[in-house]
């Protein structure tokens, strides 16, 4: 992603959807991009009606329904959306916010948050992190509350690298960022190698082509050893990933964390990846994603 010229914003009926906003347009203040706020649900069960004027005028009523959640939403964030028209999906809003993703440079949305009603399915921001067509900056819980200070998200960046093409995927998709970044980090975690260490160099060059001079770092995992590390079962090794990456970047006043979303394919399905997974559960910093 050469330049980012457009970011898109989801908004719900959670109370997070402000803090949302808030590092959107900070983001886009940086970047000199303009940001389109959309309220997206899914939209109420209508049930089966025995006449055709029974089904329009309970579709009539949904609407309307949706529609007023999208004033509350839009008077909660009147302070930030100024200008800006927000607009409505009246749809499903994962399918609606996957067709949107094909025509913007960026998408932000809400760490999942089972607490409170968000107007959608559950698991909306897990799908969109491996089904968006453009990289998807996830707000945490963490930033709710602090709407009335001033944000950063880019600033200084930590890069999760992997050597792996979903890695890389995100850290070209970042560039734009991380032109602008006042420190870049990358961050492997686990043992040296010749692999590794090729990684760094070739990795390194690439981004200086690109203006950006990055800090390479390894760190091993948050374990008593690597030997104890590999014996442990996959969620513990997932878990002790995202530890140290989230430790780093609060060592290092990180405040915008770049990897990429891994999935598993199951079924007919997408499950995410555990790093990924962990990470969608304990993020206390914005993370852009990219598969």
């Amino acid at each position: 992603m050469s330049e980012v010229r457009h970011i898109t914003v989801h908004l719900n009926d959670s109370l997070q959807s402000s803090a949302v906003l808030t590092i959107a347009v900070a983001v886009a203040d940086a970047l000199d991009a303009p940001i389109t706020p959309v309220y997206a649900v899914d939209p109420p069960e209508l049930g089966a009606f025995v006449t055709p004027e029974g089904a329009a005028l309970a579709n009539a009523a949904s609407q309307h329904d949706v529609k007023a959640r999208r004033d509350e939403a839009a008077r909660r964030c009147a302070n930030l959306l100024q200008s800006r028209a927000m607009e409505v999906e009246l749809g499903e809003a994962l399918a609606a916010l996957e067709q949107r993703s094909r025509t913007t440079d960026l998408l932000v949305v809400a760490q999942p948050f089972d607490d409170e009603p968000t107007g959608h399915a559950a698991g909306l921001t897990e799908k969109l992190a491996v089904a968006s067509a453009c990289p998807v900056l996830v707000v945490p819980r963490a930033m709710r509350g602090r709407e009335g200070a001033v944000p950063s998200a880019g600033r200084r960046v930590l890069v999760a690298w992997a050597g792996s093409r979903e890695c890389a995927r995100a850290m070209h998709d970042a560039l734009p960022i991380l032109q602008r970044a006042a420190a870049v980090r990358l961050l492997h975690i686990g043992a040296e190698s010749p692999r590794i260490a090729a990684d760094q160099s070739a990795t390194e060059v690439h981004l200086r082509r690109h203006g950006v001079a990055a800090k390479w770092c390894t760190a091993a995992p948050a374990a008593e050893s690597t030997e104890a590390l590999l014996q442990r079962t996959s969620p513990e090794v997932d878990e002790s990933v995202t530890q140290t990456l989230l430790r780093h970047a609060v060592e290092h006043d990180i405040d915008l964390l770049v990897m990429g979303a891994y999935s598993r394919p199951r079924a007919l399905e997408w499950m995410l990846g555990g790093v990924t997974r962990s990470m969608m559960r304990e993020m206390c910093l914005p993370v852009l994603m990219s598969h």
